[in-house]
Protein backbone atom coordinates (compact mmCIF):
# COMPACT_ATOMS: atom_id res chain seq x y z
CA UNK A 1 0.00 0.00 0.00
CA UNK A 2 2.80 2.39 0.96
CA UNK A 3 4.65 1.55 -2.26
CA UNK A 4 1.53 2.35 -4.30
CA UNK A 5 1.08 5.69 -2.50
CA UNK A 6 4.72 6.53 -3.24
CA UNK A 7 4.23 5.81 -6.94
CA UNK A 8 1.09 7.95 -7.01
CA UNK A 9 2.96 10.76 -5.23
CA UNK A 10 5.81 10.58 -7.76
CA UNK A 11 3.39 10.63 -10.69
CA UNK A 12 1.50 13.53 -9.08
CA UNK A 13 4.69 15.57 -8.81
CA UNK A 14 5.63 14.70 -12.39
CA UNK A 15 2.24 15.98 -13.57
CA UNK A 16 2.81 19.11 -11.47
CA UNK A 17 6.19 19.69 -13.14
CA UNK A 18 4.58 19.15 -16.54
CA UNK A 19 1.80 21.66 -15.79
CA UNK A 20 4.27 24.25 -14.52
CA UNK A 21 6.45 23.70 -17.60
CA UNK A 22 3.44 24.27 -19.88
CA UNK A 23 2.41 27.47 -18.06
CA UNK A 24 5.46 29.32 -19.41
CA UNK A 25 4.03 28.95 -22.91
CA UNK A 26 0.42 29.80 -22.12
CA UNK A 27 1.49 32.88 -20.15
CA UNK A 28 3.80 33.92 -22.98
CA UNK A 29 0.83 33.67 -25.38
CA UNK A 30 -1.63 35.46 -23.11
CA UNK A 31 0.32 38.43 -21.79
CA UNK A 32 0.30 41.62 -23.80
CA UNK A 33 1.46 44.93 -22.33
CA UNK A 34 -1.51 46.73 -23.89
CA UNK A 35 -4.45 44.30 -23.92
CA UNK A 36 -3.64 41.83 -21.10
CA UNK A 37 -0.82 43.20 -18.92
CA UNK A 38 1.21 41.07 -16.45
CA UNK A 39 -0.03 42.45 -13.12
CA UNK A 40 -3.68 42.21 -14.20
CA UNK A 41 -3.12 38.62 -15.32
CA UNK A 42 -1.47 37.69 -11.99
CA UNK A 43 -4.28 39.33 -10.03
CA UNK A 44 -7.00 37.34 -11.79
CA UNK A 45 -4.94 34.14 -11.60
CA UNK A 46 -4.37 34.23 -7.84
CA UNK A 47 -7.89 35.31 -6.94
CA UNK A 48 -9.27 32.45 -9.04
CA UNK A 49 -6.91 30.03 -7.27
CA UNK A 50 -8.17 31.24 -3.88
CA UNK A 51 -11.80 31.02 -5.01
CA UNK A 52 -11.33 27.38 -6.09
CA UNK A 53 -10.61 26.33 -2.53
CA UNK A 54 -12.53 28.94 -0.52
CA UNK A 55 -15.12 26.34 0.56
CA UNK A 56 -12.55 24.57 2.76
CA UNK A 57 -11.32 27.68 4.58
CA UNK A 58 -11.69 27.69 8.36
CA UNK A 59 -13.02 31.23 8.73
CA UNK A 60 -13.19 30.93 12.52
CA UNK A 61 -9.40 30.83 12.70
CA UNK A 62 -8.60 32.86 9.57
CA UNK A 63 -7.05 35.68 11.61
CA UNK A 64 -4.70 33.35 13.49
CA UNK A 65 -1.18 33.29 12.05
CA UNK A 66 -2.29 35.53 9.17
CA UNK A 67 0.88 37.66 9.09
CA UNK A 68 3.09 34.86 7.76
CA UNK A 69 0.99 33.93 4.71
CA UNK A 70 0.37 37.64 4.06
CA UNK A 71 4.14 38.27 3.84
CA UNK A 72 4.53 35.18 1.62
CA UNK A 73 1.83 36.64 -0.63
CA UNK A 74 3.76 39.91 -0.88
CA UNK A 75 6.92 38.07 -1.96
CA UNK A 76 4.90 35.93 -4.39
CA UNK A 77 3.42 39.10 -5.91
CA UNK A 78 6.94 40.50 -6.45
CA UNK A 79 8.24 37.22 -7.88
CA UNK A 80 5.48 36.77 -10.43
CA UNK A 81 5.72 40.43 -11.38
CA UNK A 82 9.36 39.87 -12.33
CA UNK A 83 8.57 36.59 -14.11
CA UNK A 84 5.58 37.81 -16.11
CA UNK A 85 7.24 41.03 -17.26
CA UNK A 86 10.40 39.04 -17.99
CA UNK A 87 8.45 36.69 -20.26
CA UNK A 88 7.58 39.65 -22.45
CA UNK A 89 11.24 39.91 -23.49
CA UNK A 90 12.69 36.40 -23.10
CA UNK A 91 11.82 32.89 -24.26
CA UNK A 92 9.79 30.36 -22.24
CA UNK A 93 12.87 28.11 -22.04
CA UNK A 94 15.16 30.82 -20.66
CA UNK A 95 12.48 31.89 -18.17
CA UNK A 96 11.97 28.32 -16.92
CA UNK A 97 15.65 27.47 -16.49
CA UNK A 98 16.52 30.80 -14.83
CA UNK A 99 13.54 30.47 -12.47
CA UNK A 100 14.68 26.96 -11.49
CA UNK A 101 17.91 28.28 -9.95
CA UNK A 102 15.84 29.66 -7.06
CA UNK A 103 16.54 26.27 -5.46
CA UNK A 104 20.27 27.05 -5.54
CA UNK A 105 19.76 30.56 -4.16
CA UNK A 106 18.15 29.22 -0.97
CA UNK A 107 21.35 27.93 0.70
CA UNK A 108 23.25 31.05 -0.42
CA UNK A 109 20.69 33.34 1.24
CA UNK A 110 20.71 31.21 4.39
CA UNK A 111 24.51 31.40 4.43
CA UNK A 112 24.57 35.18 4.01
CA UNK A 113 22.19 35.59 6.96
CA UNK A 114 24.28 33.14 9.02
CA UNK A 115 21.43 30.64 9.28
CA UNK A 116 23.30 27.73 7.66
CA UNK A 117 26.79 26.71 6.68
CA UNK A 118 27.36 25.45 3.15
CA UNK A 119 29.29 22.47 1.84
CA UNK A 120 31.75 22.75 -1.04
CA UNK A 121 29.45 20.68 -3.24
CA UNK A 122 26.70 23.31 -3.01
CA UNK A 123 29.14 25.98 -4.23
CA UNK A 124 29.99 23.61 -7.09
CA UNK A 125 26.26 23.32 -7.88
CA UNK A 126 25.95 27.10 -8.04
CA UNK A 127 28.98 27.34 -10.35
CA UNK A 128 27.57 24.63 -12.63
CA UNK A 129 24.22 26.42 -12.79
CA UNK A 130 25.95 29.67 -13.74
CA UNK A 131 27.83 27.92 -16.54
CA UNK A 132 24.64 26.19 -17.72
CA UNK A 133 22.67 29.45 -17.85
CA UNK A 134 25.46 31.07 -19.88
CA UNK A 135 25.27 28.18 -22.37
CA UNK A 136 21.47 28.46 -22.68
CA UNK A 137 21.87 32.15 -23.58
CA UNK A 138 25.21 32.24 -25.45
CA UNK A 139 24.39 35.66 -26.92
CA UNK A 140 24.06 37.20 -23.47
CA UNK A 141 21.23 38.20 -21.17
CA UNK A 142 18.51 40.56 -22.33
CA UNK A 143 16.23 42.60 -20.06
CA UNK A 144 13.77 39.71 -19.83
CA UNK A 145 16.46 37.36 -18.53
CA UNK A 146 17.57 39.92 -15.94
CA UNK A 147 14.01 40.43 -14.72
CA UNK A 148 13.64 36.65 -14.40
CA UNK A 149 16.68 36.54 -12.12
CA UNK A 150 14.67 38.87 -9.85
CA UNK A 151 11.89 36.28 -9.99
CA UNK A 152 14.29 33.47 -8.99
CA UNK A 153 15.56 35.51 -6.03
CA UNK A 154 11.99 36.27 -4.90
CA UNK A 155 11.00 32.61 -5.17
CA UNK A 156 14.08 31.60 -3.13
CA UNK A 157 13.03 34.01 -0.36
CA UNK A 158 9.50 32.63 -0.60
CA UNK A 159 10.77 29.05 -0.18
CA UNK A 160 12.68 30.02 2.97
CA UNK A 161 9.77 31.96 4.47
CA UNK A 162 7.19 29.29 3.74
CA UNK A 163 9.45 26.58 5.14
CA UNK A 164 9.80 28.36 8.49
CA UNK A 165 6.26 29.63 9.00
CA UNK A 166 3.38 27.94 10.80
CA UNK A 167 1.37 25.93 8.25
CA UNK A 168 -0.96 24.02 10.56
CA UNK A 169 -3.91 25.41 8.59
CA UNK A 170 -2.69 24.68 5.06
CA UNK A 171 -5.87 25.81 3.30
CA UNK A 172 -6.01 29.09 5.27
CA UNK A 173 -2.33 29.68 4.54
CA UNK A 174 -2.84 29.07 0.82
CA UNK A 175 -5.91 31.30 0.53
CA UNK A 176 -4.45 34.25 2.50
CA UNK A 177 -1.28 34.06 0.43
CA UNK A 178 -3.15 33.86 -2.88
CA UNK A 179 -5.60 36.66 -2.03
CA UNK A 180 -2.70 38.90 -0.96
CA UNK A 181 -0.75 38.26 -4.17
CA UNK A 182 -3.92 38.71 -6.22
CA UNK A 183 -5.06 41.98 -4.65
CA UNK A 184 -1.57 43.51 -4.72
CA UNK A 185 -1.30 42.57 -8.39
CA UNK A 186 -4.61 44.23 -9.22
CA UNK A 187 -3.63 47.36 -7.26
CA UNK A 188 -0.33 47.51 -9.16
CA UNK A 189 -2.22 46.99 -12.40
CA UNK A 190 -4.53 49.94 -11.69
CA UNK A 191 -1.50 52.14 -10.96
CA UNK A 192 0.88 51.24 -13.80
CA UNK A 193 -1.08 49.34 -16.47
CA UNK A 194 -3.74 50.39 -19.02
CA UNK A 195 -6.50 48.20 -17.55
CA UNK A 196 -9.17 50.08 -19.54
CA UNK A 197 -7.73 48.35 -22.62
CA UNK A 198 -7.91 44.82 -21.20
CA UNK A 199 -9.35 42.23 -23.58
CA UNK A 200 -10.24 38.68 -22.54
CA UNK A 201 -9.04 36.80 -25.59
CA UNK A 202 -9.26 33.02 -25.88
CA UNK A 203 -5.53 32.80 -25.09
CA UNK A 204 -5.98 34.95 -21.98
CA UNK A 205 -8.94 32.96 -20.67
CA UNK A 206 -7.11 29.67 -21.28
CA UNK A 207 -4.02 30.98 -19.46
CA UNK A 208 -6.10 32.11 -16.46
CA UNK A 209 -7.82 28.73 -16.16
CA UNK A 210 -4.63 26.70 -16.63
CA UNK A 211 -2.45 28.77 -14.28
CA UNK A 212 -5.16 29.50 -11.72
CA UNK A 213 -6.87 26.12 -11.38
CA UNK A 214 -4.17 23.68 -12.53
CA UNK A 215 -0.90 25.58 -12.05
CA UNK A 216 -1.74 27.08 -8.65
CA UNK A 217 -4.55 25.29 -6.79
CA UNK A 218 -4.18 21.74 -8.10
CA UNK A 219 -0.39 21.69 -8.43
CA UNK A 220 0.31 23.22 -5.02
CA UNK A 221 -2.09 20.90 -3.17
CA UNK A 222 -0.62 17.86 -4.95
CA UNK A 223 2.86 19.01 -3.96
CA UNK A 224 1.87 19.48 -0.31
CA UNK A 225 0.32 15.99 -0.23
CA UNK A 226 3.24 14.36 -2.05
CA UNK A 227 5.80 15.87 0.34
CA UNK A 228 4.14 13.97 3.20
CA UNK A 229 5.21 10.75 1.44
CA UNK A 230 8.40 11.65 -0.44
CA UNK A 231 11.64 13.10 0.88
CA UNK A 232 12.76 16.63 0.03
CA UNK A 233 15.43 15.25 -2.31
CA UNK A 234 12.96 13.03 -4.17
CA UNK A 235 10.62 16.00 -4.54
CA UNK A 236 13.41 18.26 -5.84
CA UNK A 237 14.53 15.71 -8.44
CA UNK A 238 11.04 15.42 -9.93
CA UNK A 239 10.25 19.15 -9.80
CA UNK A 240 13.59 19.81 -11.54
CA UNK A 241 11.87 18.41 -14.65
CA UNK A 242 9.79 21.63 -14.88
CA UNK A 243 12.24 23.60 -17.10
CA UNK A 244 12.85 20.45 -19.17
CA UNK A 245 9.13 20.21 -19.94
CA UNK A 246 9.07 23.96 -20.69
CA UNK A 247 11.90 23.56 -23.20
CA UNK A 248 10.32 20.51 -24.84
CA UNK A 249 6.95 22.26 -25.20
CA UNK A 250 8.61 25.42 -26.47
CA UNK A 251 10.56 23.59 -29.17
CA UNK A 252 7.68 21.26 -30.13
CA UNK A 253 5.20 24.11 -30.62
CA UNK A 254 7.72 26.20 -32.54
CA UNK A 255 8.32 28.99 -30.03
CA UNK A 256 12.08 28.67 -30.45
CA UNK A 257 14.84 26.54 -31.92
CA UNK A 258 17.58 25.43 -29.52
CA UNK A 259 21.13 24.57 -30.56
CA UNK A 260 23.16 21.74 -29.09
CA UNK A 261 24.96 24.17 -26.74
CA UNK A 262 21.61 25.31 -25.29
CA UNK A 263 20.52 21.71 -24.74
CA UNK A 264 23.77 20.94 -22.90
CA UNK A 265 23.39 24.10 -20.84
CA UNK A 266 19.86 23.13 -19.85
CA UNK A 267 21.02 19.66 -18.83
CA UNK A 268 23.78 21.19 -16.68
CA UNK A 269 21.26 23.47 -14.90
CA UNK A 270 18.94 20.53 -14.12
CA UNK A 271 21.90 18.46 -12.91
CA UNK A 272 23.12 21.29 -10.67
CA UNK A 273 19.69 21.60 -9.00
CA UNK A 274 19.48 17.84 -8.38
CA UNK A 275 23.11 17.68 -7.21
CA UNK A 276 22.49 20.57 -4.81
CA UNK A 277 19.54 18.86 -3.14
CA UNK A 278 21.10 15.40 -2.99
CA UNK A 279 24.38 16.66 -1.55
CA UNK A 280 23.09 19.41 0.73
CA UNK A 281 25.06 18.67 3.85
CA UNK A 282 24.40 21.93 5.61
CA UNK A 283 24.14 22.38 9.35
CA UNK A 284 22.12 25.02 11.10
CA UNK A 285 24.31 27.70 12.64
CA UNK A 286 23.45 28.31 16.28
Amino acid sequence: MLKNKKIVAQLGLLVTALIWGATFLVVKDAINLETFPPFFFAGVRFLLAALCIIYWVDFKSIKENAVGPFLCGVVLFIGYGFQNYGLEATSPTNSAFITSISVLMVPIILYLFKMESISLRIWISVLLAFIGIQMISPSGFNIGDKLTFGCALSFAIHIIMQDRLNKDKVINFFVIQSVTAGLLSLIASVIVEPIHQVEFSNAAISAILITGILGTTFALLVMIWAQKILSASETAIIIAMEPVFAALFSVYFGYEVLGIISYIGGAIVVFSVIFCELSRETKLVN
